[in-house]
């Protein structure tokens, strides 16, 4: 297992055709050597895997990773899964620079943030 540092920003789309690198996504989670997510350190970590949500002017948010019920994968800031952001196919998507990931809202909207840095953690 290596634990890598990802940041995805906002990839262009009809309304911000540059991206928006303001509105982006950190997190910390295990990578296999293909770029995938390593799902059995994954669950053999007594880690809480975090992430931290950049949007514009707004507040940052923080909150964890988690499996959902269904065994997809959600970004998901409170208990419960009323608030839970899914994860378009991550433990099976290369999480690569250059890459993209798509993030579905709470009212259904769809995202794709393109993956700018996988790197180290901090202070590692």
């Amino acid at each position: 297992m290596t634990l890598r540092f990802i940041r995805a920003e906002l990839a262009r789309n009809p309304e911000n055709p540059d991206g928006d690198p303001n509105d982006a996504y950190e997190f910390t989670m295990p990578l296999n050597a293909e770029g995938a997510m390593d799902v059995d350190a994954w669950h053999a970590s007594e880690n809480a895997w975090t992430f931290t949500r950049y949007h514009g002017g707004e507040e940052t948010l923080h909150g964890q990773i988690v499996e959902t019920d269904d065994g997809d994968w959600a970004f998901s800031y409170e208990a419960g899964d009323a608030d839970d952001e899914k994860l378009f196919s991550f433990d099976r998507h290369r999480i690569v620079p250059d890459e993209y990931l798509s993030v579905t809202d709470t009212s259904g909207v769809e995202h794709v943030y393109r993956i700018v840095i996988v790197a180290n953690p901090p202070g590692v």
